[in-house]
């Protein structure tokens, strides 16, 4: 799959970057991620008091994924907002499977916080996610699915036969860390490989992932239904855990991808 870059220039604000440390990327590789450095990145502004004044921060070739309106993020009882953006680049429009002309722009979000009657930027990663039309192979493209509650961001992802998995970030002064993770890998309708993973924020940021993986799967639903007296094994399973200290924790604005 195509990771995009954009070319964002004549913009007004820049970010520095930060670097990444070890401890941060072997729990991030433990969940399925990888991280990128803070790009020196511009938005066109970083505030914005009316609806007009919202749909001109972005930077140039970006939108909302959505419907956004300064009002409708005003009136909501938190004191923060999750917004989906997407890249409008024309390249990035490319043919599916049945030849159907399809945008695969990847997907990005700002967080946006009230500050009065002002809503500011306090964090962004504009790349994080893939298109939606993102290709499958021989299958549809995994559906992602997010939403907040209680101030904590689920990230969600189904994929049909071949399982599903997700993240949970907790927000924390104007951005989110990773809290949790989980990941169930399938063939046809059976788990194969089972992940779970835990970060205590409060106890020096521990991570605890415990495994469990299939040692031998045999699909045993359909073997009986087909022939229900014929003798079926089932699969086995194994558990295994693993612990790490980290030190740092790992920021949803410095994720390459989110997947």
């Amino acid at each position: 799959m195509k990771k995009f870059v954009s070319s964002i220039t004549g913009l007004l604000l820049c970010v520095t970057a930060f670097a990444i440390t070890g401890q941060q990327a072997e729990v991030a590789k433990l969940v399925g991620l990888e991280l990128k450095e803070k790009d020196s990145i511009k938005f066109r502004r970083m505030s914005c008091s009316s609806n007009r004044e919202l749909h001109a921060m972005l930077p140039k070739n970006y939108v909302f994924d959505k419907e956004t309106s300064y009002e409708e993020i005003m009136k909501s009882p938190s004191d923060h907002k999750f917004v989906m953006i997407r890249l409008t680049d024309k390249n990035n429009y490319e043919p599916n499977i049945t030849g159907t002309m399809v945008d695969r722009n990847p997907r990005g979000y700002v967080v946006l916080a009230k500050q009065g009657k002002t809503l500011c930027i306090k964090s962004y990663n504009l790349d994080c996610f893939y298109s939606e039309n993102e290709d499958g192979g021989i299958y549809y493209a995994p559906e992602l699915e997010y939403y907040e509650k209680n101030g904590i961001l689920h990230i969600d992802y189904s994929h049909g036969r071949y399982g599903f998995w997700g993240y949970e970030f907790k927000y924390e002064n104007g951005d989110y860390t990773l809290i949790n993770s989980f990941r169930d890998e399938s063939a046809g309708w059976i788990t194969e490989t089972l992940t779970s993973t835990e970060i205590d924020l409060e106890k020096g940021t521990y991570l605890k992932s415990e495994i469990t993986n299939a040692e031998e799967v045999s699909d045993y639903e359909y073997a009986a239904e087909k022939n229900p007296k014929a003798k079926v094994v089932r699969p086995i399973y194994e558990t295994t855990t693993d612990s790490i200290h980290l030190d740092v924790p790992i920021m949803m604005s410095e994720i390459e991808t989110i997947y």
